[in-house]
């Protein structure tokens, strides 16, 4: 029983911990070599696990799309600037089940 009052303890002052630390990196501003590394790594993660990537979009339109959106990525962008500018590219893939989720900042549970 001992064991398990520590794990819990540590649970909880690690998940305080854990929103502090989400809403720092939220608010920070990500290096443009860093951006158009996510945004390969989206484009490839979409090619690798997508079953019809390229069913409502030519793959030449989709590929011409992450192209300007990486030539776009001249400063550094927040989290929330950077989601604005990717999310009309994974929305032109008109494929409903497809979405980005906005960052949003964790609040801290109330006690």
């Amino acid at each position: 029983m001992k064991n398990y009052s520590v794990i819990f303890l540590l649970a909880i002052f690690s998940s305080c911990a854990s929103v502090k630390k989400h809403n720092e990196q939220r608010a920070s501003c990500i290096p443009p070599e860093q951006l158009k590394e996510d945004v390969d790594f989206a484009y490839s993660k979409l090619q690798q696990m997508h079953p019809q990537l390229y069913w409502y979009i030519p793959r030449k339109e989709l590929e011409r799309k992450f192209d300007s959106l990486k030539q776009t990525l001249t400063e550094p962008l927040t989290p929330l600037q950077f989601y604005f500018k990717l999310q009309p590219v994974i929305a032109g893939i008109r494929e409903g089940h497809l979405s980005l989720r906005i960052p949003r900042k964790n609040l801290p549970k109330v006690k």
